[in-house]
Order: C-alpha cells, then structure tokens, then sequence
C-alpha cells in the first residue's frame, strides 16, 4: 500500500513539473493561430478564428528556406567536426595515462563550465580575417562544444578494452587504421547521442549568431524573429509561428532517433 502511495505521489510530481515545459509549448502552439491581439495575452484559451495565414506569412516575409539552409550548414559541419576532433582526442587521452594527457583532460573539462569573452573573441577573429563569415561560426562551434563531446567520448572509450589496440597493431594496423577502422564504429552509439545533442544546441543557437554575422543573410532560423518586432508593437502570432516552424525540423529528428540518443546515454554506464 505504501509503495502504491509512494508511486502514486512520485507521479503526480512528475506530471506537474512536466507542465512547466508542456504550458509554454502549447501558448506557443495556440499563439501561432490567434491574430495579433489574441496573441498578445498569452493565454491558453483557444482561438477565436483559427488562423493560417501566420505560417504563410512568416514564409513571406522571412527567407525561410534561406534560414534553414544556414542552419543545416552550421549544424552537420560543426557537428562533424567536433566529432572527429574530440573522438581523436579522447582516444589518445583515455589510452595514454600520463600525468601531462590527465592535465589536458582536465583543460577540456574547465571549458564545460568557464564562459566565453565576447570582446576577445570578436577581437580575435577580426584580426584573422574569419569575422562575419561561415567558417568563422562553424568553428566557434566546434571549440565551443569539444569539451563536452571529450567527455562524453572518454567515458564510453574506458569501456572498450585496449586488447583491440594490441591485436590491431600485431596485424600490421597503424595508429590511424586502429582509430578509423576498429575504435571509430564501436563509437557509433555515444557518435549519434553527441551529434543530435550538439546539432540541436546548434540549430537553436541565437549567441554566437547575434554577435558574430554581419547581415540577416547568414542566420539560421531563431534569429528570424527578429522580423516580427517592430518599435510600437510586437506581432506574437507570427514570432510563434516562426518558432514553431523552427522546431519541427528538429523535432522530427529527435523522434526518429531517440531511440539511439537514450542508448547512447546508457550504454557506458551499462558496461561499466
């Protein structure tokens, strides 16, 4: 009975917190249908007149595809990048144990917690002539987020025995053959949950966006909202449904693969 109890409070706690993202989501949904007057209460109240001319706006007077292409650019690139960056990495910290890999293990931890300098970094990037282009964001988000694919990367790599390396390399293998062909597939599981994770962080980005792009031609989707806010007044409908049109894509890619992201978040410790 007390176990019953007990479940019984545990999920009626969960539900409750889980409204605190599923109450947001839905004004957001609703929103996106009112006109401008109703959306700007903000309330969950269904709309008078369901309205669908705020998606095709939004594809008017946005450059819609425009902004997804940019935000498919900067994601699959930074995330492949960060990928083979800190797969090498934790690969060559996790197989060598000596006091001065520990010291850069612990330098990529420090960067999960210390910020970012926006004036140095502008400063920085002006003087290598990288500001204000493509190449300039998709490599602040791979140094952004090595640190954490380094981590994810070594915790899996301390599952997979070093007997691999041994017998590879009595084969005849070499460094890069043992990395490419034998350690890089076992990484396939904590490879899919990093990239998802990062590409979404990625695609949802509007920091890096905001202080480092010259012109609203290089933005992805979350800074087109922008368009929608005007000096004496503030269009909620359609910032609601640009940012629903802005989920979908990812959101779809989050269903199709979640079963790979919870594997790969569980498959270490499953080892282990």
């Amino acid at each position: 009975m007390k176990k019953t109890v007990k479940a019984g409070v545990l999920n009626l706690c969960i539900f409750l917190l889980s409204l605190l993202i599923l109450v947001p989501v839905c004004i957001v949904v609703l929103n996106s249908f009112k006109t401008q007057g109703e959306a700007a209460s903000f309330t969950l109240s269904l709309p008078t007149k369901w309205i669908m001319d705020n998606y095709r706006e939004v594809f008017a007077t946005s450059d819609i595809w425009g902004s997804m292409r940019n935000g498919i650019v900067y994601s699959g690139f930074s995330s492949v990048g960060v990928m083979m960056v800190s797969a090498m990495a934790a690969f060559v910290l996790s197989r060598r144990r000596t006091g001065g890999c520990n010291k850069f293990y612990y330098l990529f931890m420090a960067g999960l917690v210390l910020p970012m300098s926006i004036i140095p970094t502008i400063m920085t990037t002006k003087q290598l002539h990288l500001y204000g282009t493509y190449l300039n964001l998709i490599l602040l988000y791979i140094a952004f987020n090595i640190p954490f694919c380094v981590f994810m990367y070594y915790g899996f790599m301390e599952t997979i025995p070093s007997s691999l390396d041994e017998a590879t390399l009595i084969d005849g293998g070499g460094a890069v053959s043992l990395f490419f062909r034998v350690i890089l597939p076992l990484l396939k599981p904590v490879t899919v949950t990093s990239v998802l994770i990062i590409a979404t962080g990625i695609w949802n980005d509007f920091y890096y966006q905001l202080y480092f792009t010259r012109s609203s031609d290089m933005w992805a989707m979350p800074m087109t909202v922008y368009n929608y806010f005007g000096q004496y007044s503030r269009s909620w409908n359609l910032v609601c449904a640009d940012i629903v049109i802005a989920v979908v894509p990812i959101l779809i890619v989050f269903i199709l693969f979640q079963k790979q992201i919870v594997d790969g978040m569980t498959v270490g410790a499953v080892k282990g």
